[in-house]
Formats: structure tokens, C-alpha cells, sequence
């Protein structure tokens, strides 16, 4: 069974690590388990307490008016939450809930329910990439088989976000979107070649497992305005590194803009045509 650290139930509740610890110790409630080495660690029942604590709180309610409710008190309150923002948060707290169950029927539900009701830019934009970070699934690769069925089930929704795009180019700017070779996790690049078609650039997506031979040749033929890549971890960097070098060479008024994750200083990246940004800022190296 899946267990989780408290530095986790921040990420999903947004309720810091020293509050968590507080309402532990003061009221009694998600009580961390401990391993034979004295670890903490919390139950996938305790994360969803947590998210109906949280949501609850952020919505009015105090703590201490929490815990006198049982679980099913607690559940009617969370259900009758109507706000456009706590509708946001009670979807995106059970796709966490339901990933994490191996329910992924359920998790493809809310998906395509909210698909339906609000659109799929809203379903991209206000509930699957907050859920991703949230997760870390945004620019992070993981083995377990839930969650090869949860990137399947958001890369669906984002690649049909990218087809109903219907943003007019403007003048005529072309991006060339890739993975370096060896790299196949592509749920951020997706999400970029979203954005950019919404800003009306024309998105060339050359894809995963990227040579820097091929990569050349379709600059060479196609000509774009910019390269896009992702880096989800230091060696990655490295790796694009030296791909902006080589490209510099060949290409010298191209530059490569690599969304990252990795917190690392922007001294760390010694090619003077590789521009380092969060997947957030992604306008603004359009005006760069």
C-alpha cells in the first residue's frame, strides 16, 4: 500500500508541514504511522482527510469546528462547497485520491465531466496542470502502473486542448518542440505546444527521443523562429546544454527556450542561446 510523507500532504493540501504537525498534536487528527527506522508517514484515507480539512478551512470553516464532524459530516460539508474555486479544488483533490487508489475509471470521470461541462481549456488550465504539480507529474517520469494510466488519461485531454485550438497565427512565427534523445516523459512538452497555439504560433512537434542529427535537419528544412524543450532533472540540463552549444554553431540566431523544474542558478547554463523558464512564463519568451 502506498504511503506518503508529510513534505507529500503539503504538496497535495497546500497546508504546511508545521500546521499539519500543529493539528496533530493539538487535536488529534491524521496521527502520523511510523516505520521500524522511526520515519513518519501517512495512508492514502489520512491524505484525503487532509484535502477535506484543508478545502474546508480555506472556505471558512475552523479546525476546531472540524473535529467535533465525522468522516460523513465531514464528506456533506465538502459535497455542498458550490464556489468556482472550491469546485476546482474538490476536482483536482479527487484526482489525487483516485490516482493514488488505482481508480482510474473514476479518475477518467471526472475528467471528461468537467470536459463537458466547462470546456477543455478550462479542464487543462484550471484542474489538470495544478494537478500535476501538485503531484509532480508535470516534468517528473514514474514507474508504478497507476500512474502510467493517469499520464495516459491527462495526455488524451491535452493533445485534444492542442487539436481544438483555434488562435490565428501571428506573423507567421513557427516553434519546433522536441526531447533530447534518451528523454520520453512529454506531459509538459504537450502543455507548451498547448500554450503556444493559443498564442498563436505555429508548433512544429518533432517529439520525444530527438537526435541532434534529426534535429538539425528539420531546422535545416522547416526553419523555425524558436526551439522548445523541457528539462526535468540536472543530467537533462547537462544534456541540453549541450545541444544549445552545437546548435549555436550551426544556428547562431536560434535560440533554445527549455522549460524547467529543476531549481538550479541560471549561471549553471554556460550556452549563451539556451533560455532557462518555468512552463508559467512561457509568454513571456515570446517577447524576449
Amino acid at each position: 500500500m502506498r504511503h506518503f510523507s508529510i513534505k507529500e500532504l503539503e504538496n497535495f493540501s497546500e497546508v504546511k508541514s508545521h500546521t499539519i504537525r500543529v493539528w496533530e498534536q493539538r487535536y488529534n487528527i491524521l496521527v502520523a504511522l511510523r516505520r521500524d527506522s522511526n520515519h513518519r508517514y501517512y495512508t492514502l484515507q489520512q491524505v484525503e482527510a487532509l484535502l477535506n480539512y484543508s478545502l474546508l478551512t480555506k472556505n471558512g470553516t475552523k479546525i476546531s469546528s472540524l473535529i467535533k464532524l465525522n468522516k460523513q459530516e465531514i464528506q456533506l460539508r465538502v459535497k455542498g462547497l458550490e464556489t468556482p474555486e472550491a469546485k476546482k479544488n474538490k476536482a483536482i483533490n479527487f484526482l489525487i485520491v483516485k490516482m493514488f487508489s488505482n481508480e482510474i475509471e473514476d479518475f477518467e470521470n471526472i475528467l471528461n465531466n468537467w470536459t463537458i461541462s466547462f470546456g477543455i481549456d478550462s479542464t487543462i488550465q484550471s484542474i489538470i496542470i495544478p494537478f500535476l504539480e501538485k503531484v509532480h507529474l508535470l516534468s517528473y517520469t514514474d514507474k508504478r502502473t497507476e500512474i502510467h494510466f493517469v499520464v495516459t488519461a491527462v495526455r488524451k485531454k491535452i493533445i485534444f486542448g492542442i487539436e481544438k485550438v483555434n488562435a490565428e497565427t501571428e506573423k507567421n512565427k513557427t516553434a519546433l518542440l522536441f526531447l533530447p534523445q534518451g528523454e520520453h516523459y512529454d506531459l509538459m512538452l504537450l502543455y507548451i505546444a498547448y500554450l503556444l497555439k493559443n498564442l498563436g504560433v505555429n508548433v512544429l512537434y518533432l517529439g520525444t527521443d530527438i537526435s541532434i542529427e534529426n534535429l538539425e535537419d528539420v531546422v535545416n528544412e522547416k526553419n523555425p523562429d524558436y526551439l522548445y524543450t523541457c528539462i526535468s532533472t540536472v543530467k537533462l540540463l547537462k544534456l541540453v546544454q549541450a545541444f544549445a552549444k552545437r546548435i549555436i554553431t550551426d544556428f547562431p540566431s536560434l535560440t533554445l527556450f527549455a522549460a524547467t523544474s529543476v531549481h538550479t542558478s541560471s549561471t549553471f547554463v554556460t550556452a549563451n542561446n539556451i533560455t532557462l523558464f518555468y512552463h508559467e512564463d512561457i509568454s513571456k519568451t515570446l517577447t524576449t
